[in-house]
């Protein structure tokens, strides 16, 4: 039966979460239990409890808050990330993520629980990269 339903972003979420219990062999996948996923509504984090439908939603969604590149060539990319990397589960989800690549910040991540504060602190890294330079 679950073979007939037409599984997308339009699928109800009820039925959805049932169709993909059924397509686990047998029952839920066991990453269900351990990450919360999420997909944005515009700008607004929203719990997406389906994994099929997450990852539909993940194949072609924009996520990029802001990317930069200065001129030394480092690059400032920040993005949801729509999975709550808060793993110790205190405080709000951490959903966002700063991150560097080449300069005398590479590699270095910060987390954000929103889109304002991922927007402020990639502003902050990229300042404070700028003030390197001069």
């Amino acid at each position: 039966m679950a073979a007939d339903v037409t599984h997308d972003l339009t699928t109800p979420p009820d039925l959805c979460v049932a169709v993909c219990a059924l397509a686990a062999l047998g029952g839920p996948c066991v990453f269900d239990r351990f990450l919360d996923r999420y997909r944005l509504d515009g700008r607004t984090p929203v719990p997406e409890p389906c994994l099929l439908r997450w990852g539909l939603w993940l194949e072609s969604a924009e996520r990029h808050v802001a990317d930069t590149t200065l001129p030394d060539g480092t690059r400032i990319s920040t993005v949801f990330l729509g999975l709550d990397h808060n793993l110790r589960g205190i405080g709000a989800p951490l959903l966002y993520e700063s991150k560097t690549f080449g300069g005398t910040l590479n590699q270095q991540q910060e987390r954000y629980a929103t889109w304002g504060e991922a927007a402020a602190g990639h502003a902050a890294m990229v300042e404070r990269l700028r003030e390197e330079h001069i």
